[in-house]
């Protein structure tokens, strides 16, 4: 059972609050995030993406 709770944190940490540095030090999540609000922007706005 601990071993579970420590991988869900490590888990945690690394989707959420590690700073990915190649992206400009933002969280992964805030990564996608952003990334998905441009797609629906593009999509909305009559792009389409590859």
């Amino acid at each position: 059972m601990i071993t579970w709770a420590i991988t869900l944190e490590w888990v945690d940490w690394f989707n959420y609050r590690r700073l990915f540095e190649a992206c400009g030090d933002i969280p992964p999540a805030e990564l996608e995030h952003a990334h998905y609000r441009q797609h629906a922007a593009l999509t909305e706005a009559g792009h389409s993406t590859p």
